[in-house]
């Protein structure tokens, strides 16, 4: 570690190491230290499960997207709203289910908004979540997704 070895020197291994080494070895702990803390004291956002896929999603002003679509899926879809430059944001919301094609509006949300996906005591075996917002904004979308019914066939 030394420019010259500790032994031909006469010094102890600690005085031979060059003044910065110590400095150094307790930045990269600190630095590890404020990482794990990070780490350790993240927001979870919107409450949703850390493994989940999250989509961004742009909803133009005036327009209607397809935010979330499910088949046969028991879920809980989360959703946090962003808008640029102090736009309020906010986002209509309504589900579209099958088989019948009816409609079932959610309300007005703003920041962040969770929605329980319609089953089949809702008489829908498949759903599509739709929003728009009167401004552009853009939608962080995930949800925590089970099968809802399985059937096993025995041959």
């Amino acid at each position: 570690m030394g420019l010259f070895p500790v032994s031909q020197s006469g010094l102890s291994r600690e005085t031979a190491r060059r003044p910065h080494d110590s400095a150094r070895r307790n930045g990269d702990r600190l630095g590890w230290v404020v990482l794990g803390m990070l780490y350790a004291f993240q927001p979870q956002a919107m409450s949703a499960p850390p493994s989940a896929d999250i989509q961004i999603v742009d909803v133009p002003k005036g327009r209607a997207v397809d935010v979330y679509f499910e088949v046969n899926l028991k879920a809980k879809v989360f959703i946090r709203i962003g808008a640029a430059g102090g736009a309020e944001p906010c986002a209509e919301f309504w589900w579209v289910k099958w088989p019948f094609g009816s409609i079932e509006s959610l309300g007005r949300r703003c920041n962040s908004a969770s929605f329980e996906v319609p089953g089949l005591t809702n008489h829908s075996i498949s759903a599509k979540l739709r929003a728009s917002a009167v401004n552009d904004v853009k939608l962080m979308v995930t949800a925590k997704e089970t099968v809802a019914n399985s059937a096993t066939f025995h041959f």
